[in-house]
């Protein structure tokens, strides 16, 4: 039997990381469809761990661990845009549908603007795929209503650095909102620098591992949103 070298290991600790391992612990049917991938999730005042008081508005968390992630530095690794339809409140609450193709019918006529100014139906999402420092899986960084333009602030940084990507690393930052309906808080982003070569690498093979797929991970529900979103800044 070959003896493991020392550089053998760091190779091996180097190369894109599966995010379902083929550990014998998974079946063999068991793949990166079935998981959830976990979103950055930005706290508001009506959100239910601020109100249960375990948490402040304006952190910005993991919405599956809840705990909260502090100046994380992102790499995106790619964009997805998807429009959902969220039942009212009043009605229920929940999906109505959800879409990525933009020539849907629904997403045609669901995402315009009223003749009198009235909201789209549907909410439009931009969705970053990204790698953060100290974590395997993936995470997603959501934008939509008051967000909505952070995220094409992203997109443009990204098509500004004229490369992939993922060659920058990315500043996610939060910053509080004051209207006539209230405080709120909203993302921000700044480039801070190149990615290394071991986060490019990485990128690269989480990108093939994911890109032309249906992410799977649990949208922004309507009851959760804050009530000072969507006032009409989204585009």
């Amino acid at each position: 039997m070959t003896k493991s070298t020392k550089k053998d290991v760091v190779k091996k600790e180097a190369a894109p990381v599966a995010a379902v391992s083929a550990a014998q612990e998974y079946d063999s049917n068991i793949g990166n469809e079935d998981l959830i991938l976990p979103r950055v999730e930005l706290l508001q005042a009506l959100s239910p761990t601020v109100i249960a008081g375990n948490a402040v508005a304006g952190k910005i968390v993991n919405n599956i661990t809840k705990e909260e992630i502090t100046n994380p530095v992102l790499v995106p690794v790619f964009l997805t845009k998807n429009w959902i339809r969220w039942r009212k409140r009043e009605e229920g609450g929940g999906m109505v549908w959800r879409s990525n193709d933009p020539t849907d019918e629904r997403v045609i006529e669901e995402s315009k603007w009223g003749a009198d100014g009235a909201k789209p139906l549907a909410t439009a999402y931009l969705n970053f795929l990204c790698m953060l420092e100290g974590e395997d899986l993936p995470i997603i960084v959501s934008f939509a209503n008051t967000n909505y333009k952070t995220g094409r602030k992203w997109l443009t940084l990204t098509k500004m650095s004229m490369g992939h990507l993922w060659d920058s690393q990315y500043k996610l930052t939060s910053h509080s909102v004051t209207n006539n309906k209230g405080t709120f808080y909203v993302f921000d982003v700044a480039r801070v620098g190149p990615a290394t070569s071991e986060q490019k690498e990485k990128a690269e093979g989480l990108s093939k591992m994911f890109a032309g797929k249906d992410l799977n991970f649990e949208a922004e529900s309507e009851s959760a949103k804050p009530s000072t979103e969507g006032l009409g800044d989204e585009f």
